[in-house]
């Protein structure tokens, strides 16, 4: 593969450049595993914010909180409040974040981005609030690597879960080995009329992903242990594909996601007919992220 790409080996990389997404980077060469961190690129955020004298938070979002379009700023002191670019500079700054290491922050970030036009405090103050998260967990690492050479996908729903247009939120995520390598929260492009619908669809989006990986490993010549198995929460969902009469209910809004049905996607090498989705199963998965061993 070397030689095909004509690539050469320099040595390894302890830190990122300036453009890097990423601004330490740790080896494990027993486990064959390494870990990126972003706890200077936090640190600098949390100084530009000016949350240095802040409290951390547990969850990146209040559990339960409402954010809508409807809640934008009327009167002069709140558009007062909330002139300048500070809202955009910090969502921009957030979401890179979420995208190069962080899927945990994902769905909030993914969620808040709907509201740079027009913001209001509410929405300046949960963007605040992930990254106070932030700040307490800027230790965690995105670990890579490790001596199982298999891949899974994961993914879920949140039915209506957009107040404005009543649309459902699609996330997944892929893991090799024991480190995640995609991930991805999005809000769907139609309005479902149940959970079925809407875990469905999020099974679709991941399953085009699904594909893709595969012909990505195909390229680098890298063979899986195992068939790629992907797994949702929903059992009606995960029924669906096999029993094409569950369809009915459903057709108008899922016709057009049926490549997640087993004999319409499993066509690249790694991809099996009847495991590409399964009940969800947390056994013998490592988190996405936990505090290195040396930073703790």
């Amino acid at each position: 593969m070397w030689r095909r790409l004509s690539a050469s080996g320099t040595g390894y990389l302890a830190r990122g450049s300036a453009l890097d997404p990423w601004d330490r980077v740790a080896r494990d060469d027993n486990t064959h595993a390494m870990s990126l961190s972003q706890q200077e690129y936090i640190n600098n955020l949390v100084e530009r914010f000016r949350l240095q004298n802040t409290t951390t938070v547990t969850t990146p979002l209040e559990p339960g909180v409402m954010l809508t379009k409807g809640q934008y700023p009327t009167t002069p002191a709140e558009l007062q409040d909330m002139s300048g670019n500070r809202y955009r500079q910090l969502i921009g700054s957030l979401l890179f974040v979420a995208l190069a290491i962080r899927p945990d922050i994902s769905f909030a970030i993914s969620k808040l981005a709907q509201f740079l036009v027009n913001p209001a405090r509410i929405h300046l103050d949960a963007a605040l609030r992930v990254l106070r998260y932030l700040k307490g967990t800027k230790k965690w690492t995105l670990n890579l690597g490790g001596d199982v050479a298999d891949e899974a996908g994961f993914t879920g729903s949140d039915r209506g879960g957009d107040r404005d247009g009543r649309k459902s939120t699609s996330a997944y995520i892929f893991y090799m080995g024991n480190g995640a390598v995609s991930w991805r929260t999005k809000n769907q492009t139609s309005v479902t009329l149940s959970s079925i619908e809407a875990e469905y669809i999020a099974m679709w989006q991941a399953a085009k992903e699904a594909v893709w990986l595969t012909g990505l490993l195909e390229d680098l010549e890298l063979d899986l242990r195992s068939h790629l198995i992907g797994f949702g929460d929903n059992q009606r969902a995960h029924a669906t594909p096999h029993y094409p009469p569950a369809l009915k209910p459903h057709r108008d809004s899922v016709s057009s996601y049926s490549r997640v049905r087993p004999n319409g996607i499993a066509h690249r090498k790694g991809i099996s007919r009847h495991q590409l989705w399964s009940p969800t199963r947390s056994q013998g998965r490592s988190p996405v992220l936990s505090t290195s061993p040396s930073q703790k």
